[in-house]
């Protein structure tokens, strides 16, 4: 998508080896940002996080000291439909969530892996 290719025409250009120069500029090919700043909808949270512990711990095997920190630095949270949420912050963990990344808990029939 990014050199505005087919699929087969980009297999066939990397197997090939002949890479072509880009013509277009980069701002060209880019999607154009949103017109609204992000806004993290904290009111989907839930104050419980049982199932974001128990999957990342158990499911995931991540130390339970690791999942504590990133619960208490609020770098992670379990939001209403139980998924786990991954907080991006600025500076470094602090300041505002400027975009986040969801995680499924629970399986979902019939499919391989969550949501």
């Amino acid at each position: 998508m990014y050199y505005r290719m087919s699929f087969p025409q980009a297999v066939l250009d990397i197997t090939k080896g002949d890479y072509k120069e880009l013509s277009q500029s980069h701002e060209q090919l880019s999607v154009s940002p949103s017109k609204e700043p992000f806004r993290y909808p904290k009111e989907l949270e839930v104050k419980g996080q049982s199932k974001v512990k128990d999957y990342l711990i158990k499911e995931r095997k991540i130390d339970p000291r690791l999942v504590d920190w990133l619960l208490q630095k609020d770098l992670i949270a379990q939001d209403k439909r139980n998924n786990v949420v991954f907080k991006w912050r600025e500076q470094e963990g602090k300041g505002k969530v400027i975009g986040v990344d969801r995680q499924g808990t629970a399986s979902i029939k019939n499919k391989r892996g969550s949501y």
